[in-house]
């Protein structure tokens, strides 16, 4: 039992789970959310700003091998740096990293929903994820599970 868990007697400890989950709705599917501690709270946003570098230059690898490959011909609309591929004055190389941002992101919430009994989350990747759900349904998710971890300033107020 915790430090807590002493001070606050054996109803806190039968009632725990329930302060620290969340259910939330996303169309007909009920899922139970793990509100994250501080600390946790904390390490997601280091890895949401510290994206792996790796993983930005293989999406941008991926993303303008096609233009590569014709670099010594004249595309309209497409220029080449010394470290980007830049089409119609947008840089590749920045939507490599939003690429990445983004599949951080969502791996980071769906890994708040606590899986079902027998299963976890260390063998699911972001491509599991973008197999079996639509990016809108992914997004819709996400939102649901940010709503539910970080409640707003009127949900505060009126309480």
């Amino acid at each position: 039992m915790s430090k807590l868990g002493n001070v606050l007697g054996a109803e806190y400890q039968d009632k725990k789970l329930s302060l620290v989950t969340k259910n939330i709705q996303v169309g007909d599917a009920t899922f139970k959310v793990r509100i994250p501690t501080v600390g946790e709270q904390e390490a997601i946003n280091k890895r949401l700003v510290e994206i792996d570098t790796a993983k930005i230059q293989a999406v941008y690898d991926d993303i303008t091998k096609n233009l590569m490959a014709h670099k010594d011909e004249q595309i309209e609309g497409v220029e080449f740096t010394d470290d980007d591929v830049l089409v119609n004055g947008k840089s590749m190389r920045e939507a490599a990293r939003n690429s990445v941002a983004v599949q951080t992101r969502v791996m980071e919430a769906f890994k708040l929903i606590i899986p079902a009994e027998g299963a976890d989350w260390s063998q699911i990747t972001y491509e599991d994820i973008e197999a079996e759900l639509p990016f809108q349904a992914q997004l819709e998710v996400v939102t649901k599970i940010l709503e539910a971890i970080n409640p707003d300033y009127k949900t505060i107020k009126e309480k």
